[in-house]
């Protein structure tokens, strides 16, 4: 079967952003356990190339990116992304994870990770300082999902429930 034949595949996108230490790794991963082809930290420039690419294939129509603070051109041009992707037909979520600034510093303390922008410095900082970076994004999101009060199961079924594409109100069952 010719896949031109059909015109360009559709595609489902779900773009993930949001706080370091809100979840966006186990997002993507639960995504990826969905069927959802997953890229974590895609630059902005190669967004529209991929969407053409996998528009002319037939395998792949879920598509999950992490992209956020660590591409500066995501930052100005998310909200062209969104539009332009819809643009072409596609159905996007964006959606922006968010937790309160204590669990987020538990949680850095816990992994023993530094934080992204605060390297050296106290994490508190870094958070602080990604929150006013990121407010953009959370402000144009279609959803934003706050991880403060969820475990791993909670926060896996919140993403599914976020991001699968949303359809009309008819019962599908699966035998």
């Amino acid at each position: 079967m010719d896949s031109h034949s059909t015109g360009p595949q559709k595609l489902h996108i779900v773009l993930i952003s949001g706080l370091s230490g809100a979840g966006k790794t186990l997002a993507l991963k639960t995504l990826e356990d969905h069927d959802y082809f997953a890229i974590d930290n895609l630059p902005a420039s190669l967004l529209d190339p991929l969407a053409m690419l996998l528009e002319q294939q037939q395998e792949i129509t879920k598509v999950a990116l992490v992209m956020d603070g660590r591409d500066p051109a995501f930052l100005e041009e998310a909200p062209a992304i969104v539009e332009g992707l819809r643009a072409h037909h596609h159905s996007v979520t964006f959606l922006f994870l968010d937790a309160n600034r204590e669990i987020l510093i538990r949680r850095f303390a816990e992994s023993r990770r530094p934080h992204p922008l605060a390297r050296s410095g106290p994490v508190a900082k870094g958070i602080e300082l990604e929150q006013e970076v990121l407010e953009p994004l959370r402000q144009v999101a279609t959803k934003v999902l706050d991880t403060s009060a969820t475990n791993v199961h909670e926060l896996r079924r919140m993403i599914i429930d976020a991001a699968e594409p949303q359809t009309d109100a008819s019962l599908h069952l699966h035998v």
